[in-house]
């Protein structure tokens, strides 16, 4: 609870929630003790994605036994999926797969910008999940296939960090492929280290919370 009221007085219990599937997120007030309790009530949900994930991850890694691709990919730029090599490969997987035929969404075809997608929590939604899905796939900072569930995670924190100034993460790996997927879909949030976070106090208001 000292956590929670930590962040509530941090955040002015402002929280990013979900739009319905064709309409943008929104900004509500609500105590984050609340959506902390939401959250453990529901937590079961997460189990019937548990088989698909882990027989994703498991694949990622059998097609990288020893860890070469890894190691090659994971020293390219955060920039890298700007390149055709690597950004064709991407798009022509989003025009196979992402739909925007849902009435109403209001994101137009083929236009990947988080500008566009955002319009659509549904559409964001499958593009971020495709992204983060494709870094794994060409061992880009892969996440251990056996943390399938950390990887559906991460991809929600990436969604919701998407309409802030600011993103906060103290996993170095997972601040590499969010700032690779934010270039790709030119997000402007900007993805922070926590030391680098703790070492700009002239940013936040971190008094609020002494």
């Amino acid at each position: 609870m000292e956590k929670v009221n930590s962040i509530s007085k941090l955040t002015d219990n402002l929280e990013i929630f979900p739009g319905e599937s064709n309409s943008s997120a929104i900004l509500k007030t609500e105590y984050p003790g609340d959506c902390l309790m939401r959250v453990l009530e529901r937590s079961d949900d997460n189990y019937m994605l548990d088989p698909r994930e882990k027989e994703m991850m498991d694949g990622f890694k059998e097609r990288d036994p020893d860890g070469s691709i890894s190691k090659s990919v994971s020293n390219l730029s955060e920039q890298f999926l700007l390149s055709p090599e690597y950004g064709q490969p991407l798009l022509d997987r989003l025009k196979s797969k992402i739909s925007y035929g849902e009435e109403g969404s209001g994101a137009q075809p083929n236009d990947y910008s988080w500008k566009n997608i955002s319009k659509s929590h549904g559409v964001m939604l499958h593009v971020f999940e495709e992204v983060f899905n494709y870094l794994e796939e060409i061992r880009y900072r892969p996440d251990a296939a056996k943390k399938y569930r950390s990887h559906l995670h991460d991809v929600s924190h990436a969604i919701y960090a998407s309409n802030a100034e600011y993103f906060i993460t103290s996993d170095a790996k997972f601040a590499h492929k969010v700032r690779a997927a934010y270039a790709f879909l030119e997000v402007e949030t900007q993805v922070m280290g926590y030391s680098e976070f703790i070492e700009r106090p002239d940013l936040f208001p971190l008094s609020a919370c002494s």
